[in-house]
């Protein structure tokens, strides 16, 4: 009894194997991180910010009791994350729907 074996060879190219992506698609990735880094980035600065909104509104002569304004600049940034969590929320949930 014979055995007659075929062996059958497959030539891959290493390019063959990577996607190409359009210029579309590169752009498209590029403004999402920019986009990421940019709200990462302004995290941090956030509460200096609307400390000093406060500050500039409540008190335009310069004195006054810090603790009092730090405790209505906490309120106003906790105010104001809630929000946007808020909207976030609304936001994502109607984007769910869409898709």
């Amino acid at each position: 009894k014979s055995h007659n074996a075929t062996i059958y060879t497959i030539h891959i190219h290493h390019t063959d194997m990577m996607p190409t992506m359009s210029s579309e698609v590169v752009v498209t990735y590029l403004n999402i991180v920019l986009y990421a880094l940019s709200y990462q980035l302004q995290r941090p600065v956030e509460p200096f910010l609307v400390r000093s909104l406060i500050h500039d509104q409540s008190n335009p002569s310069g004195g006054g009791d810090n603790n009092e304004e730090e405790s209505t600049a906490n309120r106003t940034y906790g105010r104001l994350t809630s929000f946007f969590s808020l909207i976030q929320t609304v936001g994502f949930s109607l984007v769910g729907t869409l898709l």
